[in-house]
């Protein structure tokens, strides 16, 4: 009967991952087509209502909307492209062919400003709109393919569920505060250990009690990706994963003040473990200084952490938070976003920078600089995301 059950739940979030995918695209490919067809449709029948409110009871109207159709629409192509760049224009702005025969410039003038005003104020809001929906396109693509993972993970999950109840056992039995802890498939056919444990200050509980632990009764050295604590002050809970064979392991350390000796900093950092053997490091900085950059970047980092640990892809994370960012107070609230997520199996560094400052690389005594052009996140909605790979060495800074 459980087999019978795992079954029909494994298919139906297959099921549920195949229709967020087809919603993805559905989103992608009207955002696609949707903003060039409005502009064209919306701009013809703007021209359409000038010729109507204007010259409908002219006696030239036939001259110029009929047999002088093309020069006529043409000639308006060009005050409007005049109206985009001054806001407003005047009878003297329109073509030497227009003013001969128009006797109405002034009107014409004044119908186009404030026609072209509206349909200026709606193009804007159906950009906006159609940002969203290329927002949302990502955001469902996203939770796509962590569905699609999520079957094996639970397929896994059951066939270790006595193993995760044994290592939680022991460990608390060996004194280790562990509030929880699972077992998950890496890539390669190994198994990885995630759990959360109260802070221990420093005292190195993960080193000392869990891996030891952990290493006896799974039967091989298990390890963490740092030799040091990842746990910042004022943490509630410690998250924590642990790896069979990693073939690089890092060294973190950190240092940091507030702006003229302030004791608050608008910057704010995190170390996270991540699936597969690799471990992120996130640097954000806040608008302006003090306290309220401080709660920018600090929302920014938890945010972008809890996609990451979730499974969603890097682009996409880094997408999602740009995206809450600039729609919760547009113009007033972004930050910058420095993701480095190395892969210690092979010592692979993805470098993403959102606004951020460059890093550098020390090697045998060469540096190496790393930068991106990008503005930081929440000031654009459509935010471009460049993946920046470097393959790192032992010793390297």
């Amino acid at each position: 009967d459980g087999s019978y059950l795992k079954e029909i739940f494994e298919d139906r979030v297959r099921n549920w991952a195949r229709v967020f995918n087809e919603m993805s695209g559905a989103f992608g490919q009207v955002s696609t087509t949707a903003g060039q067809s409005w502009e064209e449709q919306n701009l013809q029948k703007l021209l359409n209502r000038v010729g109507d409110k204007v010259c409908g009871d002219c006696a030239f109207y036939s001259a110029c909307w009929e047999r002088e159709f093309y020069k006529t629409y043409q000639g308006l192509i060009d005050v409007l492209a005049l109206v985009e760049t001054n806001g407003k224009v005047s009878p003297d702005s329109f073509p030497d062919d227009i003013k001969r025969r128009c006797t109405r410039t002034k009107e014409l003038a004044i119908t186009i400003s404030c026609m072209y005003e509206s349909y200026n104020l709606n193009r804007y809001w159906f950009r906006r709109l159609v940002e969203s929906r290329e927002i949302v396109s990502e955001q469902l693509r996203g939770i796509s393919e962590v569905m699609a993972g999520l079957s094996g993970e639970i397929d896994f999950e059951v066939e270790t569920g006595e193993l995760g109840r044994g290592l939680r056992k022991k460990l608390k039995e060996a004194g280790a505060r562990v509030e929880g802890l699972s077992v998950s498939r890496r890539g390669d056919g190994g198994i990885e250990v995630f759990l959360t444990h109260l802070p221990c200050g420093g005292e190195m509980e993960c080193r000392n009690v869990i891996a030891p632990v952990l290493s006896r009764i799974l039967d091989q050295p298990m390890y963490r990706a740092s030799q040091v604590c990842t746990c910042n002050e004022g943490d509630t809970t410690c998250r924590l994963r642990f790896y069979p064979d990693l073939k690089y392991r890092l060294l973190l350390g950190a240092a940091g003040t507030g702006k003229n000796g302030s004791l608050v900093s608008g910057d704010s950092y995190a170390f996270f473990h991540l699936k597969d053997g690799r471990f992120a490091l996130v640097l954000s900085d806040g608008m302006g200084e003090g306290p309220q950059a401080a709660v920018e970047s600090s929302a920014t980092i938890s945010l972008l952490r809890r996609l990451l640990e979730s499974g969603f892809d890097q682009d996409i994370a880094i997408k999602t938070v740009n995206s809450i960012l600039a729609m919760r107070s547009p113009g007033e609230s972004f930050a910058t976003v420095d993701l480095a997520v190395v892969n210690l199996n092979n010592g692979q560094a993805n470098f993403i920078k959102t606004g951020a400052a460059p890093s550098f690389i020390v090697r045998d005594g060469q540096v190496s600089r790393i930068e991106t052009c990008s503005l930081p996140a929440g000031i654009i909605e459509d935010i471009e995301v460049t993946t920046l790979t470097r393959d790192m060495a032992p010793g390297d800074i």
